[in-house]
């Protein structure tokens, strides 16, 4: 009897010891909402009708209401108009944007003066009790968070019992002076898009680095104070000068007379279907403290660099999301067979990298590649196409169609067919 209890209790043990070298999954129970930043500058009808169709899936709006420059120590402040009429009834927070030049004033009491001033006075153009807090973005350098933090103190105290909080970078929480910001404005904003840009032209990089995100969100779980998520939706145009350096990067609309006919830019993209896995993610597995996934930005109509609303309200609503290209390469009128693609999928999508037509008989009399993709060989049956530069293509919208190439037989071909293969 002894030698089976002294069993069990070295079976209960081993089996302890091996549950703690991998601990079982904590499955996350509390609701991961969404919320999202209105950040057009001029309101107009189709931002009213993207805030009245996306009631219900959105649980907060955070809208730019200023942005503040400093310029030979004098601050230049150019407000926004909201419809507050639009906004009745929904949870408001307000953006106060902070350009990079204010880390010269040092956050002394001129400066902190001047922002105060502002929050206080955009905060009463709204009825009491219509504002759920104030934000603060401002890309402040990391030896600088003590400035920061000494505003963020003043504007708290200006506009209590209003909350406060603000943007925080990645790179912020490793200094051990962030403990002491994030205590003044719990609930601050975790941004981990658009970290990093290409440094030529020659290298892509993502707006989100999956790697880092991870990282940056157990570290801000280990800090312990509640915390949200940003997460993009748009897409941005980075353009090079003649010497491959970057010259601009368009976020938010692209310069009609900009060439992008030439070799001098790359295009990033948010992608839908890695953010729809992401969130699910942390929907299940999430820290508690994450208390929300704000997204950048409101899509509205002719927005030419961000997803669509009916994309964004599956990607929020944890639709699963259809992904697929169809090809195919019949002969139009004149004859020629065109290579033609349709982008099938629920969101954007990126181009196939390769094209392959098939066929039973002698090679092309003539062929050629459009749209950026180029002739990687040809013979008899067989024609391959290949994408020559897909960084310079944003992923194409779900109905898009395009001809990529095209080639001439001299007789009739037999089974026929095109087969894809994705990027990377």
């Amino acid at each position: 009897m002894l030698r089976h209890v002294l069993r069990m209790a070295l079976c209960a043990v081993f089996a302890i010891s091996f549950l703690g070298c991998k601990p079982a999954l904590v499955k996350r129970t509390a609701a991961l909402p969404s919320e999202v930043y209105v950040w057009q500058r001029s309101w107009k009808p189709e931002i009213t009708a993207s805030v009245s169709n996306s009631k219900g899936w959105l649980q907060a709006y955070h809208l730019l209401a200023a942005e503040v420059r400093f310029e030979k120590g004098e601050v230049k402040t150019t407000r926004i108009q909201p419809d507050k009429a639009a906004m009745a009834g929904l949870r408001v927070g307000l953006v106060i944007r902070i350009f990079p030049s204010a880390a010269k004033t040092g956050w002394d009491v001129k400066a902190v003066v001047e922002v105060v001033d502002l929050v206080k006075s955009l905060v009463a153009e709204w009825p009491e009790g219509s504002l759920a807090e104030v934000q603060l973005d401002y890309d402040c350098p990391d030896s600088k968070l003590p400035d920061f933090t000494r505003l963020l103190t003043a504007v708290k105290e200006a506009v209590s019992p209003l909350p406060v909080s603000c943007t925080a970078l990645p790179s912020w929480l490793r200094e051990k002076e962030f403990a002491d910001l994030a205590a003044v404005a719990p609930g601050y904003v975790l941004q981990v898009h658009s970290l990093h840009l290409p440094d030529s032209r020659g290298k892509r990089v993502a707006l989100v680095d999956l790697e880092e995100t991870d990282e940056a969100v157990a570290r801000a779980v280990k800090i312990g104070v509640p915390f949200r998520v940003a997460l993009p939706t748009y897409s941005c145009v980075v353009e090079f000068d003649a010497a491959g350096k970057v010259r601009e990067v368009y976020a938010e609309d692209v310069p009609q007379a900009l060439p992008l006919q030439s070799s001098n830019y790359l295009v990033l993209d948010a992608d839908a279907y890695g953010m729809t896995t992401l969130v699910s993610k942390w929907r299940n597995e999430a820290s508690p403290l994450m208390k929300s996934v704000v997204w950048y930005r409101l899509p509205v109509a002719g927005d030419r660099l961000n997803w669509s609303l009916d994309v964004m309200k599956q990607v929020v609503e944890g639709t699963p999301l259809k992904r697929g290209w169809k090809a195919e390469c019949k002969a139009n009128d004149s004859g020629v067979h065109e290579i033609r693609l349709r982008q099938a999928g629920d969101a954007p999508d990126d181009l196939p990298l390769v094209a392959v037509v098939t066929w039973r008989g002698a090679e092309p009399a003539a062929a050629d590649a459009l749209r950026g993709y180029r002739m990687i060989g040809s013979g008899p049956g067989y024609l391959g196409l290949e994408l020559e530069d897909p960084g310079r293509l944003p992923r194409a919208a779900p109905g898009t169609e395009m001809v990529i190439g095209w080639l001439r037989l001299e007789r009739e071909a037999k089974e026929m067919n095109v087969s894809l293969k994705a990027a990377q």
